[in-house]
């Protein structure tokens, strides 16, 4: 205060002026010049798979390294409890939300409470449209060229074990589907097509359709029906829109007692994969595409971070192109 009084007493009114105006401004604590860290929120739909643990843990690490506050939450396929948590964050003051929603039904719903809040929110890995139709920005699989690399090697495996040109077998492809969810139509509609491109004097009438609904026990439950009422089907070709399709499946077959020889089944996110493969006798899962889930945790952060620091759109469309694992190179691919 003795140097302030100090320094008063030469100003001019001028200087004077400035120097009370410069005291008022900064008579408080000095700025650290440190801004306050990104709020962010993410959720996924069912934190009991892998591969949304994985993701989660790939983001956490990310927040964690770049000094981003992020809330997870794990919305157990419950529309109800997504659109109540959106609103919980909401009010919390976050900046972004990444959301996979349980059903794509509540998709106008939490568009519209984060666009009030003016909150970014990115759709992560199923698609959402707001009420007028308009498609929200999205990060996750292009699913039509997932579908289409599982059946190009359903298609692969066929022809190289000669099912096609053997008259004795009569085969049929199961197509595993759930079709409530857009994601699942395009990955199955794309496998079959793949498939079918590629063996092309394999007709529609030989497409099963099996309903599921995308977990393991209501996908044997679709095939052991669908095997009882196929009593003279000898091999079988199998997709589904995630690897619990296909797992499912395969346990059906087994419980029928069909060979392992007998079937190709190809799934989707090999969730699976390290559990099948590393089976001492081979089963029918025979191969499945993949994403580096901690990767792309980390990647879909980011780019909620830089929107949201930056101040600049989200960008429309981001996809991940697939992978194929099979038993020769999963323990390469993934973390078993």
């Amino acid at each position: 205060m003795g140097a302030f009084l100090r320094a008063l007493r030469g100003t001019t009114a001028l200087s004077l002026a400035a120097l009370l105006a410069a005291a008022a401004c900064g008579g408080g604590t000095p700025s650290t010049g440190q801004s306050q860290p990104v709020k962010l929120a993410l959720m996924t739909k069912d934190g009991s798979q892998p591969f949304w643990t994985t993701l989660a843990g790939g983001a956490k690490a990310y927040a964690t390294s770049h000094s981003i506050n992020l809330t997870v939450q794990d919305l157990q396929e419950n529309g109800d409890t997504a659109i109540t948590f959106v609103d919980t964050v909401i009010a919390s003051g976050v900046k972004g939300i990444v959301i996979t929603v349980p059903t794509v039904a509540i998709g106008p719903a939490v568009i519209a409470k984060a666009k009030a809040a003016n909150v970014k929110m990115l759709a992560l890995f199923d698609s959402i449209k707001d009420s007028s139709g308009a498609v929200n920005p999205f990060f996750g699989l292009d699913d039509k060229a997932y579908g289409e690399a599982a059946g190009k090697e359903i298609a692969r495996q066929y022809q190289a074990l000669g099912w096609g040109s053997n008259s004795s077998l009569v085969v049929r492809y199961a197509s595993i589907e759930d079709n409530t969810i857009p994601a699942c139509v395009d990955r199955q509609s794309s496998a079959v097509s793949a498939f079918m491109q590629a063996v092309p004097n394999f007709t529609a009438d030989q497409v099963i359709h099996v309903t599921y609904k995308n977990d393991e026990q209501t996908a044997i439950d679709g095939m052991a029906a669908t095997i009882t009422s196929h009593p003279k089907v000898t091999n079988w070709l199998m997709s589904s829109c995630n690897d619990n399709g296909v797992a499912g499946a395969v346990r059906a077959l087994q419980n029928a007692g069909v060979p392992s020889t007998r079937g190709i089944g190809v799934g989707q996110g090999s969730d699976q994969a390290c559990a099948e493969f590393s089976k001492a006798t081979p089963d029918t899962y025979m191969g499945s595409t993949y994403i580096d889930s901690a990767g792309a945790g980390a990647q879909v952060l980011g780019i909620m971070n830089d929107s949201v620091k930056n101040n600049t759109p989200l960008p429309a469309l981001t996809t991940l192109a697939p992978k194929l694992v099979t038993r020769d190179n999963y323990k390469t691919l993934l973390s078993c």
